[in-house]
């Protein structure tokens, strides 16, 4: 990490479907092994929470509802912000690409903040270029470069879930 103090809590955001989602594996098992003291916190759609709970390497995983149909994003940003600002996150790592994940991560002030360069990517602390529609990798690959930013030296994926 930049700031050469290791973070205390972390926050892992993929809100989609459950495949995407369990794709995210390997990243929160790094993660966990990079900073073993800190609290990994995965923010999912909120119909997974239960499924993801016993997740290697997550601490806590919490829901995150759907927004109704022609609701204001900024709107649902603005909650999250507040959500966020209370747990003191140090380190944010944005799997999917939404504007009201990176606005809710700045608003919050975390001071850390990675994902994709896309959907209001400007906001972030350090990006990379989205080039998962090239295909050109699996898409943990893809997910685990976001830790290579960070300096995190990644392995060989391993993909677990507990049953």
């Amino acid at each position: 990490m930049n700031s050469g103090t290791a973070p205390r809590a972390i926050l892992v955001v993929r809100t989609d479907r459950l495949g995407e989602t369990l794709l995210n594996l390997p990243v929160l098992s790094t993660l966990k092994g990079a900073f073993p003291q800190a609290r990994v916190i995965w923010l999912v759609n909120e119909a997974l929470v239960e499924l993801l709970r016993d997740a290697p390497g997550v601490d806590d995983v919490v829901g995150y509802p759907s927004q109704p149909p022609g609701s204001p994003w900024w709107q649902a940003a603005w909650r999250l912000a507040r959500r966020l600002h209370r747990e003191r996150f140090d380190l944010a790592v944005l799997s999917n690409p939404k504007k009201e994940f990176h606005v809710a991560c700045w608003l919050a002030g975390i001071p850390q903040r990675v994902g994709y360069d896309r959907k209001w990517g400007r906001l972030l602390t350090s990006r990379i270029p989205d080039h998962k529609a090239l295909g050109e990798q699996h898409e943990i690959e893809y997910n685990l470069q976001l830790l290579k930013v960070l300096g995190i030296e990644v392995r060989a994926p391993v993909l677990q879930l507990p049953v």
